[in-house]
């Protein structure tokens, strides 16, 4: 066991079983997707686990890599379901330099001039564009022939003129007052039944996306890189006084369903990283990364685990709108904060992710419902789903951040955390 991870014995056991039974299933279906809802997921997956995954041939391996390559030049601009995610991968894997070198070009012309766009990593929102720029900020090239280090160089130059300009855009659609600030994104990049009220709290879309996304800038910056990187920070901390202020306003049993105030129709996934509480909270230990006060975190986290679990409206085991992605938040803060209540509540959401496995369906025992979908009118049926935020490999991830701590698990800080 990790030794900062809450879940030890006979049940870590069965989390890193269950992951390693989805694993298996994922690398024998070719999933028609490249991006993060397909191929690039999977691939992500058996990164995480290493050495303990499920043996795989190299050409399988390989065959992942060249579709997230050949999804470049042919997907939409787009964090969860288009190119940035596979450049993303790409780039945290240290992979494909000069293709990721022509993203670096499109990316920067992009943001070049004021932001038009959704806020959130989905959809071509701003954080997707961010999340990109830190990968590469992060380039991996030490150890490597000098010419991957010099190209690791180079893509870490590009990432920090993303990141600086992705700062620069948060703070041009920050709205403040006082010492608060939110940011609340144009109708039409939301769901349509969620257009009457955009969600303030919703990792989707506003204030928590923008407040992660610059806590994990500041984290990272260096004084010569600028002020938009300087002063991302203090932007995040009153980001954060506004997400804080939200939640202190919700009783417990609105917490699990602040988002479907706005709308009625509303109900699935509500309490989740997507699309509720769960997702401020995500954003609010991005900034107590950064500042190293969890204070405002620790109440917050205490706050989502004090909701009834059924309140949270959650019916599938995904990291998006389900039980997986609940856990993942809750087990980051108990982990953060060495907080027992919330160490229990967080077992209690991953146990709850292990009693939706139905051995001998879907992938894995898992069937997800695309719970955005859903929202909006599509019908969000169940199915078997390979990605990450909707599907498979993002329930076997965060089976894995059970087994072996939120700290050990990088995609959770890389994805849902920052």
């Amino acid at each position: 066991m990790h030794p900062r991870a809450i879940i030890s014995g006979p049940l870590a056991a069965q989390v890193l079983a269950a992951a390693r039974a989805i694993a298996a299933e994922l690398a024998a279906i070719e999933p028609s997707d490249a991006s993060l809802r397909g191929s690039s997921g999977v691939w992500l997956l058996f990164h995480e686990l290493g050495a303990a995954a499920p043996a795989v041939p190299r050409a399988t391996a390989r065959r992942w890599e060249d579709a997230a390559i050949a999804a470049l030049p042919t997907l939409d601009a787009s964090f969860f379901d288009g190119m940035l995610g596979c450049a993303w991968l790409l780039a945290l894997c240290g992979r494909a330099p000069a293709e990721l070198a022509e993203v670096d070009a499109a990316v920067l012309d992009a943001l070049g001039e004021p932001w038009q766009g959704g806020l959130g990593a989905f959809g071509g929102g701003l954080a997707g564009f961010g999340a990109y720029g830190l990968a590469r900020l992060s380039a991996r090239g030490a150890g490597a022939r000098a010419g991957a280090r010099a190209g690791a160089r180079a893509g870490a130059r590009a990432g920090a003129q993303i990141v600086r300009r992705c700062a620069a855009r948060f703070a041009e659609l920050a709205h403040r007052e006082g010492r608060a600030a939110w940011w609340t994104p144009g109708a039409a990049s939301l769901p349509a039944a969620v257009r009457d009220r955009p969600p303030l709290l919703a990792n989707r879309e506003g204030t928590a996306a923008a407040v992660a996304f610059l806590a994990a800038a500041a984290a990272i910056a260096r004084p010569a890189q600028g002020s938009p990187l300087r002063s991302s920070l203090a932007l995040a901390r009153c980001g954060a006084r506004a997400l804080v202020q939200e939640l202190a306003r919700e009783t417990p049993d609105r917490l699990g369903v602040a988002t479907a105030r706005g709308a009625p129709g509303l109900v699935h996934g509500s309490g989740t990283w997507a699309l509720g509480g769960a997702g401020a909270v995500a954003a609010l230990l991005a900034v107590a990364r950064a500042t190293g006060d969890l204070a405002d975190t620790a109440r917050c986290a205490r706050m989502l685990a004090d909701v009834e679990p059924d309140l949270c409206a959650v019916s599938d085991a995904s990291l998006g709108t389900g039980t997986a992605g609940i856990a993942c938040v809750l087990q980051a803060a108990a982990e953060a904060a060495r907080e027992p209540t919330l160490a229990r509540a967080a077992e209690h959401w991953h146990r709850r992710t292990l009693r939706c496995r139905r051995p001998g369906e879907g992938i894995g025992g898992y069937l997800h419902r695309d719970e955005l979908a859903d929202a909006a009118g599509g019908g969000g049926r169940w199915a078997p789903r390979p990605g990450l935020l909707e599907g498979a490999a993002g329930t076997a991830l965060s089976l894995l951040c059970a087994a072996r701590g939120a700290r050990a698990s990088p995609w959770l800080a890389r994805c849902l955390i920052a």
